[in-house]
């Protein structure tokens, strides 16, 4: 039993360093025209219920932090 709980503990206490973390250093920036981008934002209605960097509606999440997913698989 006492095995079983140490096993446990070393898996949870090494576990987040198993994958590297990206720091924003690291962040690919991918090519493209960001005023097309907006204009495609608000003509596919993508603004009527995401925000991105706080401008839009608040119903789904800001498409600015894609990673910070803030919904549960219930809500999917």
């Amino acid at each position: 039993m006492h095995n079983r709980i140490l096993v446990i503990f070393i898996i949870l206490a090494v576990a987040p360093f198993a994958w590297p973390v990206l720091s924003s250093a690291q962040v690919e920036v991918i090519p493209g025209n960001s005023l097309q981008g907006a204009a495609l934002f608000r003509e596919k209605g993508c603004v009527k219920c995401h925000a991105f960097r706080g401008a839009g509606a608040r119903v789904g999440p800001d498409l600015a932090q894609p990673n910070e997913r803030t919904h549960t698989p219930m809500q999917l």
